[in-house]
């Protein structure tokens, strides 16, 4: 019962940490101009292979700025790499990140 209680504080204290850096990410990001109308996302879709599976992802990033950027894996939920990934995505992107929103399930 102890282990449980553990885990559980431990998973909230994770995403408690998860939701101050994106906080944080959209105060910088408001206060350098990132994700400002000159922003230009660029969204790609990208065939891949793992272990023999035809696989498809998708890239979004900004293409207005050639200055490097932190990237960031999107890992879709259990209905497959869908509209909700990709608006997430771009809402990604628009903050300043190089995005890849990977295809767990396969062609």
């Amino acid at each position: 019962m102890k282990n449980k209680s553990i885990f559980r504080h431990s998973a909230d204290s994770t995403w408690g940490l998860l939701m101050v850096t994106l906080a944080l990410a959209t105060a910088v990001a408001a206060c350098t101009g990132a994700g400002a109308s000159s922003a230009k996302i660029v969204t790609k879709t990208v065939d891949y292979e793992q272990g023999g599976i035809p696989l498809e992802g998708t890239v979004v990033f900004d293409e207005s700025s050639n200055i490097k950027r932190p990237g960031v894996l999107v890992v879709h939920q259990w209905m497959g790499l869908g509209d909700y990934v990709r608006k997430r995505s771009e809402m990604l992107a628009r903050l300043g990140y190089n995005v890849f929103a990977a295809d767990i399930y396969g062609k």
